[in-house]
């Protein structure tokens, strides 16, 4: 049992401030931060973590990292919501390192004059990746075939590029570039403006069939991928995480789990770690410095029969959430 005394500091308005502790291993304690009109709660669990407060102001919610100032949801920089390293509005699958799907802007209720603009595809694609949207408002759309387009605000066609292969994974924004990889196990980096190719690594000969999202992170690229003599083009197989560096494409780490993913999503409370799922149960944090495994977790009797297609994130509260079925139930 831990306890503490709660005082009130008072604040400049639209002022956020985070509160870190060092802790004793498997201690948890309960600090407040407070952001003008907003008090909120935050559990941390064996260290601090950066925090996001917001702020209302007369036209809704803003968003400031904390202890930096807020600013309304007009004004906001690009990527405030972001995390650690990101300064896009929405800059890979689910917008930020947290993949909490939050955006700290409005969307319209009134949808009775259709569209602002649409765009039909020559080729009749599949696609199935959430667009990316840079610092200009510029859209990056992507199709299963390795297709790759760029389009501005009022939907203006900036650039198209063909990978000349399958694209499985969701593409990911960082600095100035985009990053994706394909099917036959090549991670390449385009630069955003021009869509000139950068670099191409490859870093396995097969990568699953099922969508997996590249996760930008702290200047590296680190995508899913299969390894091994079981390298097949099926959907859930990939058994491997492969960080690159962003700047240049150079192999960083590679770690390899026993269970395989679907659909794999990393996810990071902005600490130099991050945190993922196998289609089993089983979760995974690992040092984004070198690969290696902090802690494994999750489901301990795990077989094939088990299956997911969820993915673990971290919570606010410093919490690792995730969720899998059981023995075929799902």
């Amino acid at each position: 049992r831990v306890g503490c005394r709660l005082r009130l500091v008072p604040l400049p308005p639209n002022t956020c401030v985070s509160l870190r502790a060092p802790m004793a291993k498997r201690s948890m304690l309960l600090w407040p931060v407070f952001c003008e009109r907003l008090l909120l709660p935050l559990l941390l669990a064996g260290g601090s973590l950066p925090l996001t407060c917001r702020a209302e102001d007369a036209d809704g919610e803003g968003v400031c990292a904390a202890g930096g100032a807020c600013s309304s949801a007009k004004g906001a920089a690009p990527g405030a919501a972001a995390g650690r390293g990101q300064r896009y509005y929405w800059p890979q699958q689910k917008g930020d390192v947290n993949r909490t799907g939050l955006s700290p802007y409005k969307a319209p209720f009134d949808l009775s004059g259709g569209p602002k603009w649409a765009w039909k595809d020559k080729d009749h694609d599949v696609t199935r990746f959430t667009p990316l949207i840079d610092d200009e408002r510029n859209i990056y759309h992507a199709t299963l075939s390795g297709r790759f387009y760029k389009f501005s605000p009022d939907g203006v066609m900036l650039w198209e590029y063909s990978s000349g292969y399958h694209v499985p994974t969701v593409p990911a924004l960082m600095d100035g570039s985009i990053f994706f990889s394909r099917l036959d196990g090549y991670v390449t980096s385009l630069d955003m403006k021009t869509a000139r190719l950068n670099w191409q690594t490859k870093i396995s000969n097969v990568t699953g069939h099922d969508t997996a999202s590249i996760y930008a992170i702290d200047g590296l690229v680190v995508s899913a991928t299969q390894i091994g003599p079981k390298e097949v083009r099926g959907m859930g197989d990939n058994n491997a995480v492969v960080a690159l560096r962003a700047s240049d494409g150079s192999h960083v780490w590679t770690y390899r789990h026993r269970w395989t993913t679907f659909n794999w999503q990393a996810s990071s409370p902005g600490d130099g770690t991050m945190v993922f799922q196998d289609r089993s149960g089983g979760i995974y944090r690992l040092s984004l410095g070198d690969g290696s495994v902090i802690w494994e977790s999750g489901v301990l009797d795990r077989s094939e029969d088990d299956f997911t297609t969820g993915a673990a994130v971290v919570g606010p509260n410093g919490l690792v959430y995730a969720a899998s079925n059981y023995r075929g139930s799902g």
